[in-house]
Parts: C-alpha cells; structure tokens; sequence
C-alpha cells in the first residue's frame, strides 16, 4: 500500500511543471494575426504540394481534394483559436 501510495505522490510530483508548462498564453490580437497569417502562408504552400503530388501521379485527385479539405478545416480552427495552435514546450526538454 506504501509503495502504491508512493508511486502515485511521485506521478502527482511530475504532473504539476508540465501542466505549468502547458496552460494556454494569451496572445494580443496583433500576434494572434501574425500567427495565423503564418500559419496560412504554410498552408498555401503545403496544398501546392498535394497539387504537385497528383500532378506526378503520387496522389490521386480524390485523395488530394480530401486532403486539402483537411488542411482547410485545420486552417479554420486556427483562425477561430489562434493562441491554440502555438507549439507547447515538451516535459524534460
């Protein structure tokens, strides 16, 4: 029982810095702009890819279509929660 109690206050002990490390910042609107022009840039050039893709033949038109309908419903959550889409530092790094 004293080494299961053990183990969990340690999981508990080294839960706390990564939930720190993962709350959400607030971005100004200024940066939440910039960030999600970025991120639009990266998607245009990302589905001129899948375009190039199903020109060589790697990618079939359906797939490429389903894939940038993906990229586009990415691109829509992003402009909705900007601040969401920033990368998060890794626990131990």
């Amino acid at each position: 029982m004293k080494r299961i109690s053990a183990i969990i206050l340690m999981f508990l002990l080294l839960s706390f810095p990564a939930l720190a490390l993962a709350a959400d910042t607030n971005l100004t609107p200024d940066q939440a702009n910039q960030i999600t022009e970025i991120h639009k840039q990266i998607m245009e050039l990302k589905k001129k890819k899948v375009d190039k893709c199903v020109d060589f033949g790697q990618l079939t038109k359906e797939q490429g279509e389903q894939i940038k309908a993906k990229m586009d419903k990415k691109m829509k959550s992003i402009e909705e929660n900007p601040s969401k889409c920033c990368p998060k530092p890794k626990c131990g790094q």
